[in-house]
């Protein structure tokens, strides 16, 4: 192939910085304009954080987390596959079966199994994944938007039962984008030592059901209004769009019925784990919790305040090692009316 020559593109062949150096925009410094010229030079980058002018209303902070979502898992499948080729990951072989009523479709694969579907989830389908022997933790993907979950499974199998289409998993869904579940990428993979070995969000699973998965984390609550946007699950899907009335997609929430004065939540991690930070997204309903207390399977408890605002209130947990978490003697600023939580994060490690 033909070597490139230097200035063969970027900053010295855009219109843009001829446009500028023409005269256009006089205010640029220095600095500004060598910002630009860098800019271009490593192949207009797109941006960092996004989120950060912090004016998003719910629809468009769910769709940044979704794209988000999108971006980290390629990211992810990227990062699995090179190492695959370099050999430094699990050669044990992992199985995922797709039931689309009794069509069975299956793909094994060393470390990581692949299965795309050429049509839309449905209510009744299944998807089940087979760890081999001895593994307990899988990387699993049902849609790109929606994100890859850690989940522990502590009997090796997982099987997800897509629910009705119209609440239950487009909830955790944009269903306006109809692009983005027609067509399906399923995998699983057995995460590396150092992926098991991270700080993260010990909370987050958007492929839990409230029927259970055989995998955790899993949320159960005492209490919740009828309608799947008001499911226990919702508060540990990994989305904290809050700004909007509690709802399906995309403001869907954990919300009791507003009678219910002894509502408890609670997320079980199925093995001992360490945990750090709790953080707690509120709900705009109709009023809000104002106390709480968080009670740790290992026998602690702690009085909490909240609070009416979009922002995540975090707690600390004190590097604690628990099975399970549960909140309780909920407190609302107006006793007769709805509250309800957008999102749970509890932050730690593996023990």
């Amino acid at each position: 192939p033909e070597v490139l020559k230097p200035y063969y593109g970027g900053s010295s062949k855009s219109a843009i910085i001829t446009k500028l150096e023409s005269g256009h925009c006089s205010t640029l410094s220095k600095e500004e304009f060598a910002a630009i010229k860098c800019w271009i030079d490593l192949t207009v980058p797109c941006y960092g954080e996004y989120d950060e002018m912090n004016v998003f209303d719910s629809g468009m902070m769910r769709q940044y987390i979704e794209t988000v979502n999108k971006r980290a898992y390629y990211d992810a499948i990227d990062r699995y596959t090179k190492l695959s080729l370099a050999g430094l990951t699990s050669d044990k072989e992992v199985k995922i079966v797709f039931d689309k009523s009794g069509e069975k479709t299956e793909a094994t694969g060393k470390g990581i199994a692949t299965l795309y579907t050429t049509s839309k989830y449905a209510a009744g389908n299944t998807v089940t994944v087979t760890l081999p022997a001895g593994e307990k933790y899988a990387f699993i993907s049902l849609n790109a938007r929606a994100g890859e979950m850690l989940v522990y499974i502590p009997n090796g199998t997982w099987t997800y039962k897509f629910e009705s289409l119209s609440t239950v998993y487009p909830n955790t869904m944009n269903s306006s984008v109809s692009y983005s579940y027609r067509e399906n990428t399923i995998t699983a993979r057995i995460p590396t030592e150092d992926e098991l070995k991270a700080t993260r969000n010990l909370a987050a699973n958007i492929y839990d059901l409230s029927a259970g998965t055989g995998g955790y984390p899993h949320a159960t609550a005492s209490d919740a209004q009828s309608g799947a946007q008001y499911a226990g699950r919702n508060a540990i899907d990994g989305f904290y769009a809050n700004k909007g009335s509690v709802g399906k997609w995309p403001t869907n929430a954990w919300r009791a019925n507003a009678a219910t004065t002894n509502a408890e939540y609670k997320i079980e991690f199925g093995r001992k784990v360490v945990v750090d930070e709790l953080v707690i997204y509120a709900s705009n309903d109709a009023t809000h919790y104002v106390s709480a207390t968080v009670e740790l399977s290992d026998g602690t408890t702690m009085e909490i305040n909240l609070r009416k605002t979009s922002e995540g209130m975090s707690f600390d947990l004190g590097g604690k090692t628990v099975e399970s978490i549960t909140l309780k003697n909920f407190v609302k600023a107006n006793a007769s009316k709805s509250a309800a939580i957008s999102e749970i994060q509890v932050f730690g490690h593996e023990a």
